[in-house]
């Protein structure tokens, strides 16, 4: 019976024995189970702290560039405006520049026109004695060419004396000598006339014509058989550049013809 009860005792104690070292290795396994799970977790932790670095990185990085982009923006802007400032001030610049040498050149040329307009006031007056000497030579010259026939003091036999031949020999040599002279007068008038064209000045059309105050003058009026108000004589020869007047022409225009005046009764019933 003793032997039986240490047989069982010692069945009971392997079997706990058993159950211990089982229990151990599954404690041993638990252990390395946790282990390797404590290390997992600090892995992750790890993992989780760089993920963190990271992410602050970036958002500093982010707000660094953004930063940097807004600099750069701002910098482009200033940079436009300048350029476009610098660029509308060149523009004026140049239009002033521009507006100063239309400036000069319309100076000069008003100079020019003005010295133009002395030079050409200036021969004017000595136009106009060339004209008064011409017209005044060809009046004589008509007269020299139809003389009046001298009184007959002789009687019949002064037909017969020999200086009347010599004499017309004289007019004619005399008359040859005024048409030269009248020539000349009338080559420098016309050299004149050239200049004054080569100007742009230009005589004023004006015998005959219907007077006109934007280009004549009229300094008296006269009968005769001419259009009422056409120009009959021209006193002044008058000159104009294109449409604009240097001098206006003086003339005469023939005047208007008169009504006859109304007939008037008297007290008896008579005309008068």
């Amino acid at each position: 019976m003793e032997a039986t009860g240490d047989s069982q005792l010692n069945a009971v104690i392997e079997f706990l024995v058993e159950r211990l070292e089982h229990a151990h290795e599954r404690l041993g396994r638990i252990e390395e189970t946790e282990s390797a799970n404590s290390g997992y977790a600090d892995a992750l932790r790890s993992l989780d702290s760089r993920v963190a670095d990271i992410s602050d990185a970036t958002t500093r990085l982010t707000r660094t560039q953004f930063k940097a982009n807004s600099l750069a923006e701002t910098q482009t802007r200033k940079a436009e405006e300048a350029i476009s400032l610098l660029r509308d001030r060149i523009e004026s610049q140049e239009a002033e520049a521009r507006r100063a040498a239309i400036a000069a050149a319309d100076d000069v040329e008003s100079i020019r026109a003005s010295a133009r307009a002395g030079v050409v006031t200036g021969l004017l007056p000595t136009i106009d004695g060339l004209d008064l000497a011409i017209e005044n030579g060809r009046r004589l010259l008509v007269r020299l060419e139809n003389p009046l026939p001298p009184p007959d003091r002789g009687g019949f036999f002064a037909r017969f004396r020999t200086g009347g031949s010599r004499e017309r020999a004289e007019a004619a040599a005399g008359t040859a000598a005024l048409e030269g002279w009248l020539g000349g007068l009338e080559l420098v008038r016309d050299r004149f006339h050239a200049f004054l064209a080569s100007e742009g000045v230009t005589p004023i059309d004006t015998l005959g014509k219907k007077f006109d105050p934007r280009l004549h003058v009229a300094v008296a009026a006269v009968d005769g058989v001419g259009p009422e108000g056409a120009v009959a004589e021209v006193l002044r020869t008058g000159y104009k550049t294109g449409t604009a007047v240097v001098r206006f022409a003086e003339v005469t225009v023939y005047r208007s013809s008169r009504s006859p005046a109304p007939e008037r009764h008297s007290e008896n019933g008579e005309h008068t």
